[in-house]
């Protein structure tokens, strides 16, 4: 999360960051946001059970004037300005942005055979067209706001799909290859790696 927050702080059109943590955390970030003296902290406040929750409480703290949000998952420390930077332009045009990737692996549609508990493919899916979506994903304040008004209650893996809901459109822009999400222990493996090679002191 310090290292995202680091990058946020420092971007200069950033005005406000707002936090969401738990009962469980709160205290320790609070105190690592002191530590590593994060400015632009306006608020940490109380996720909920799903992300949209936690979101949506973010969304409520946050200032009402005009502008874009930008929300990003802490599991993505490795952000760097430019992808900030593109996602912002995009959004300013259109209204919603989001970073990716194209999709690099061959893709395939799977299915459980019950019978001997194994799976079989049931289609390969052309991958020209897929990307793998990141974040940070950036979105007109009244737009965001008005998607959880309308779909709170749905359950989304990124704020993108509620956007889509609404049936209006999200232009993609180019992310990061090092923007990983750390999921597994494997992919902190990786992130350690990304520490040294980016010459950042592991916290």
């Amino acid at each position: 999360m310090i290292y995202s927050l680091k990058v946020f702080a420092r971007y200069p059109r950033v005005r406000e960051i707002v936090v969401a943590v738990n009962k469980g955390n709160a205290e320790g970030i609070r105190k690592l946001i002191r530590i590593y003296r994060i400015k632009k902290i306006a608020a940490l406040v109380l996720g909920g059970k799903e992300r949209q929750d936690s979101v949506g409480n973010c969304l409520k703290a946050l200032d009402k004037r005009d502008g874009l949000v930008l929300i990003h998952d802490a599991a993505r420390p490795f952000i760097d300005e430019g992808i900030i930077s593109r996602v912002i332009a995009a959004a300013e045009k259109s209204g919603a942005a989001v970073p990716g990737m194209p999709v690099k692996n061959t893709i395939k549609e799977v299915y459980l055979i019950p019978k001997h508990n194994t799976l079989s493919v049931k289609r390969t899916i052309k991958r020209d067209n897929l990307w793998e979506i990141q974040t940070p994903q950036a979105f007109r304040h009244d737009l965001i706001r008005k998607a959880y008004a309308r779909f709170a209650d749905l359950a989304v893996t990124d704020e993108a799909m509620l956007i889509e809901r609404m049936g209006k459109k999200v232009t993609v822009v180019e992310g990061g290859a090092y923007n990983i999400k750390i999921t597994t222990p494997q992919d902190l493996i990786i992130a350690q790696s990304l520490c040294r090679r980016f010459e950042r002191q592991p916290i």
